[in-house]
Formats: C-alpha cells, structure tokens, sequence
C-alpha cells in the first residue's frame, strides 16, 4: 500500500458503525424483497479493506480465499493524498493484498460531519442504490423466469431424475440461499445416494448453519396400491440412511448429521404418502421433513427465476 497510516481508533469505530448500518439497511431491502441474503456481495464470506480519503470511504471486499464467518480486514488513512479514485485503491489492493475479484461501494467522508438522521438517510439511500445495481448484474446471470410455466412444467415432466436435479432442483436451491450444493462428479465432492443431492447448507444471520439433505424422486409419489408401496417403503429406507450418515463439513473442520430433509417429487405427492412417511418418521424421533412437489417447484421457480442459459435450453425444446 502507499506510504499511509492506519486509521485512528476512534474514527475506525465510526466508520464500522456506518458500515454495520448500511449492512443492516441492506439486508432490511433483501427481507422485503424476499430475496436470499447470500446471493449477494455484502454477506459473501470476504476479506476487506477500508480506506479513507478526503472525499470518501472505500470499501472493497474480496472473495479469494476468504474464510467463512472470519473477516480479515486492513484500514488504511489516505487523507494525506487528498482524494484517491475508487481504481486506485482497488490497484492496490490487488497488487499488495492479492485481491483478485472484489466488490466495492464508498460512503462520502462528510457523513461523519452529520446528524444522526442524516447519515441514517444517506446510508438508507446508498444502500437501496447499491442492491439495485446488484441486482442488474444478477440478473446477468440469473434471470426472473421468462419461459412460461407450462414449458417450464413440461421440461420437468420429460426430465430424468438427474436432469430434473442438475437443472432445476440445484440452480433452484442456490437462488434460494443455499450453499455447498454439489452433484457427483464435480470437484468438491459431496457423498450422495443415487443422484439425488446429499446435503447442502444454510446459513443463519448468526453464522451457525443449519444442514439438509434431499431425496429426490421422478413423477408421483403415492402409496395407494402394493407396487407403489413398495416404492415408498423403498423410499423410506433411503431417507433413514440419508438421516443417519454423517457428513463433513470443511468449513468447520468436523463431522456432522443433517438437522432436516427435503423429499422432493417432478410429479405430485399424495396425502397418504405424506401421511405414512411423516408417521413412519416422527415416530422414530427424526428431524422435521419437507415436501416439495411439482406445483411447489413451479411457484419458487416464478418467483426466484432460474439461471439464463437453463431458461434457454428449455425456451429451445419443441
């Protein structure tokens, strides 16, 4: 970094009071919107600089190799150069701090010359043009469903269970703030039973997580004739396994059981095998268990979107 100093105690604590309170405001504006928390920058896992010249304060977070629930964070005083462009900083931190790909706001340096209620509506007012701008680049990405939901019903009743899981079950579970979500094959590995998905993870706003696994099914689960019986009891022995194995966290270093399970059908699922799984289930002392059934699937979709080129790859289907 250039020849600066830190930043003196007193103003360091300001300027993260400011940073905690437009963190707050932001994620105010992510509730309301129902929109999930960690899909977005501010509440990644980051290492952080903050800076602070005659006209602003910097923020720029990075991502690389960055640890989960530990914020390595560097502060440095620039005032002495008088006002330092965003791309300056960012320059150096990448050059002497090795950030790679960042995120980066600023906050004008006269808040801290303001009353209360004007740094409140400044930030308020900050934090709602930042998440806009956001947004625009996510949805780069990730878009708001524009197929229709027939095609997008149709897709799925054509599907494999695998593809079924690979296209819409785990891009649907990323958008809806879960993390960690990996199918066989991919490099960080993730046991599993068949091709269904054998955990993934959500964060709390504490940092603790809570630990899921699904089991997915193609078409309809019912327990209505003997053959499907024997379906659903088959079923039944796999959620019991899926419940019981551990898994290894490496975020935490140990090893650890799912808290809940999904059971997830690309058809519907009927009152009596909801029934005789959550008796069978309850019973034996098991964590809560969630359906997922296609309507459900359809709804979170409309209103959670699905990534561009899944959309794409349907919208082509005859």
């Amino acid at each position: 970094m250039p020849q600066s100093k830190p930043i003196p105690e007193v103003l360091n604590q300001k300027i993260q009071s400011f940073l905690s309170q437009y963190t707050e405001y932001f994620r105010e504006i992510l509730v309301e919107k129902k929109l999930p928390i960690h899909n977005f920058s501010l509440f990644k896992p980051h290492n952080q600089f903050i800076g602070i010249d005659n006209q602003n304060i910097h923020f720029i977070f990075s991502f690389d190799n960055a640890t989960r629930g530990m914020v390595h964070s560097t502060q440095n005083d620039l005032r002495d150069f008088g006002a330092v462009s965003m791309n300056d900083v960012i320059s150096v931190c990448q050059r002497d701090l090795g950030f790679k790909g960042v995120y980066y706001f600023s906050i004008p340096t006269n808040l801290l010359n303001l009353q209360n209620i004007d740094v409140e509506n400044t930030l308020r007012e900050l934090s709602l043009k930042n998440f806009n701008q956001e947004v625009k680049l996510i949805r780069k990405i990730t878009k708001p469903l524009y197929i229709t939901r027939d095609k997008l019903e149709t897709f799925i009743k054509s599907s494999s269970e695998e593809e079924f899981t690979k296209n819409i079950l785990i891009p649907l579970f990323r958008q809806l703030g879960f993390e960690k979500i990996k199918q066989k094959g991919h490099e960080e590995k993730i046991l599993e039973f068949g091709k269904d998905i054998r955990s993934l993870k959500l964060r709390l706003p504490t940092k603790h997580y809570l630990y899921f696994a699904v089991q997915v099914k193609k078409g309809k689960i019912d327990s209505s004739s003997s053959s499907e019986n024997k379906n659903i009891a088959n079923l039944l022995t796999q959620v019991r396994m899926m419940l019981e194995s551990e898994i290894f966290d490496y975020d935490i270093n140990r090893k650890t059981k799912v808290d809940h399970a999904f059971i997830v059908a690309s058809g519907g699922i009927t009152e009596s095998a909801r029934v005789f799984l959550e008796e069978n289930l309850s019973s034996e002392g098991y964590r809560k268990i969630y359906f997922l059934e296609k309507d459900d699937i359809l709804d979170l979709c409309s209103q959670y979107g699905l990534p561009i080129d899944i959309q794409q790859k349907i919208q082509l289907l005859e």
